[in-house]
């Protein structure tokens, strides 16, 4: 049987904090891990959030 995980769901509608919202995440010490993330906000660039998410080992855009 897998140890502990943890699930984060968080919502931002301010860009300066996504990468924050991710660092944040990187950091945790749990192996099983999963984060969903609500864009809210029509104005933030979402092509580069799904770009940038695709980068990371652990992410599904």
């Amino acid at each position: 049987m897998p140890g502990p995980g943890v699930f984060i769901f968080t919502c931002t509608n301010h860009p300066d904090f996504f990468m924050n919202i991710l660092h944040n995440f990187r950091n945790q010490r749990y192996k099983r891990k999963e984060l969903i993330i609500i864009i809210n906000n029509d104005s933030m660039n979402i092509k580069k959030i799904e770009e940038y998410g695709s980068r990371l080992s652990e992410a599904n855009a």
